[in-house]
């Protein structure tokens, strides 16, 4: 049966306090965004209430837009490159390694594999997730129909039960 619904996910305007019901937000192509101050406003008051966001399906130079949009937000942080020894890697699955191919790869990754970026706030804790150089949702989108291998799938259904213990318990 066909489990993707709209039980399963919604699509939601950042500047609509329907946001404030979603502890969890998941982007798409962040290397297209294009925050408005409404939006802006309304995501920061978001973070600032506890929300987590996990960014996915970006590559190369769409970084540069993520880094650019999340500093309208909080012109006062930055992204951070994180490693394997970040709380996040270990808040269910313990992921000692972040070594992992992506679902495809093309000219856009500018020659470089999976990258994981994230925000933090005043505490340390992190308030973003940016899966650079990846895209989780494909493994999970692919992934019951034998058409991607299982070891990276795994590893990226690790990832994601990792992301939402940790936002659901930082």
């Amino acid at each position: 049966s066909d489990w993707s619904s709209d039980v399963c996910s919604s699509d939601l305007q950042l500047d609509s306090d329907e946001i404030f019901e979603y502890p969890f937000l998941y982007f798409s192509e962040p290397g297209f965004m294009n925050l408005t101050e409404g939006e802006r406003r309304h995501l920061r008051a978001w973070f600032d209430r506890g929300g987590f966001a996990m960014f996915d399906d970006f590559r190369g130079a769409d970084l540069r837009n993520l880094r650019y949009q999340m500093q309208t937000v909080y012109p006062e942080r930055d992204l951070v490159r994180l490693d394997s020894s970040e709380e996040i890697f270990h808040s269910f699955y313990d992921i000692s390694s972040l070594e992992m191919q992506p679902p495809y790869f093309d000219e856009r990754f500018e020659g470089r594999g999976p990258e994981f970026w994230g925000m933090k706030d005043d505490h340390g804790n992190l308030i973003l997730i940016a899966d650079q150089n990846n895209d989780l949702g494909e493994f999970f989108e692919w992934v019951d129909r034998g058409e991607m291998p299982f070891k990276p799938a795994a590893m990226a259904t690790r990832l994601a039960i990792n992301y939402l213990v940790y936002g659901m318990t930082h």
